[in-house]
């Protein structure tokens, strides 16, 4: 394709999960990247994002979407080996040697998005395999079964390898997912493509730097994910109150993180049993529960710090958010996250996700020092001049690279 052709290609990209909150915003920036990068690169294409139906999807997802990258809803349609043969079939499209007892397409009561020329994914999540009628790349942002073997159940993991290895290609945002790609997914490396991390301009919603005298509080966002690291974390917490006077409280806030306290599901037991035990805990650990952002960015702004405990991951983006606002993070020690203060100069402070007694003294001193961090965080404008628009030719070269 080139900019002599009359008919521009069109991208899907999808999200096959149906995840709000962090996986909405990275469908949007990535719809938003290839859009800006074709157009840049004088070959504008039509950019479609599709988004899976669910109860939980609310009308003001994709707000900030321009109107341009048209939305639509999907649904998973399974085919049998029959359906996937006629379709195919029909499609002018060669038959595999061997075709799979069901395969899968997304269903957006139109075409099942025929009409796209290409499909970027932004997870790997694929429970079935894609029926093979259009080339599809994957978003693979982190490959945590790798390093916590409970994630996933081993035909689930299997599967979402096998849509690793069955794609056009797979677009990561950092050296470590890069690594497990090509070690662990088993994707060549001719098809593996770095792209730039996207963060979303938060300095756009109104909420300004601190202004205020420092509160009394730090946040901690998380959700309920094993990796997250919950048990550690409060074990920490429970240090920092009883053993080392902390006197700031802890604002607990994210997607369904009221059941954190509780003790709402398995790996979480430990967690209840200590908020029993602990009256230090019970006082000064509040849960929040899932902010709308507005009420969530200025909570934060205010902020003595935050603190991201997780064990492992891509690298998150709650500590570009807290620079945005003037505000610095704690983080755990691990190789993306050490990756994303690279690249965002952020100035983060470190704790071990592993030693719960370390985690607590980090607290302690990020309590005490967290005014002179915020000397070290980035200015806005250097934050800003490393959003979508500085990455999106780079998305747009990884799309073509894989048509």
């Amino acid at each position: 394709m080139n900019a002599t052709d009359t008919k521009p290609i069109k991208v899907a990209v999808l999200d096959p999960v149906g995840f709000r909150g962090g996986q909405a915003r990275a469908l949007q920036l990535v719809a938003e990247a290839i859009y800006q990068g074709s157009r840049a690169e004088g070959m504008p294409a039509e950019v479609v994002l599709g988004y899976l139906e669910t109860p939980s999807h609310q009308p003001d997802d994709f707000r900030e979407l321009r109107q341009e990258i048209k939305q639509r809803p999907f649904v998973w349609k399974t085919l049998s080996t029959g359906e996937a043969r006629r379709a195919l079939t029909y499609a002018g499209v060669p038959l595999p040697e061997v075709l799979e007892q069901e395969y899968q397409v997304p269903d957006d009561g139109i075409n099942q998005f025929y009409d796209c020329d290409f499909w970027l994914f932004i997870s790997d999540w694929l429970l079935k395999p894609l029926l093979p009628i259009r080339s599809y790349a994957l978003m693979v942002y982190d490959y945590i079964q790798r390093y916590e073997p409970n994630v996933l159940p081993a035909e689930a993991n299997l599967t979402f390898l096998r849509a690793a290895r069955r794609a056009s290609g797979v677009l990561v945002t950092t050296k470590f997912t890069l690594m497990d790609a090509l070690q662990y997914a088993g994707v060549a490396l001719d098809r593996v493509h770095k792209v730039p991390m996207l963060a979303p301009d938060f300095s756009r919603d109104g909420v300004c730097r601190q202004k205020s005298e420092p509160s009394d509080y730090f946040i901690w966002t998380t959700n309920l994910a094993i990796h997250k690291n919950h048990v550690n974390a409060v074990k920490a917490l429970r240090i920092y109150y009883e053993q080392l006077s902390g006197s700031l409280r802890c604002l607990l806030t994210g997607f369904n993180s009221n059941a954190i306290l509780k003790g709402a599901y398995p790996h979480l037991e430990p967690v209840r049993e200590m908020v029993v035990q602990s009256q230090a805990l019970q006082d000064k650990v509040v849960a929040m529960g899932d902010l709308p952002d507005v009420r969530y960015r200025n909570l934060l702004a205010n902020a003595r710090f935050l603190w991201h405990p997780a064990r492992i991951d891509n690298g998150s983006f709650c500590v570009v958010e807290a620079a945005f606002l003037g505000v610095p993070s704690l983080s755990s020690d691990y190789p993306a996250m050490r990756e994303m203060d690279d690249f965002y100069k952020l100035g983060l402070s470190w704790c071990n996700p592993h030693n719960p007694a370390q985690m607590a003294e980090q607290l302690k001193r990020m309590e005490q020092e967290a005014d002179a961090r915020k000397n070290d965080l980035p200015d806005v404008a250097d934050l800003e001049a490393k959003g979508v628009a500085s990455a999106a030719v780079e998305y747009w070269k990884a799309v073509q690279a894989c048509l």
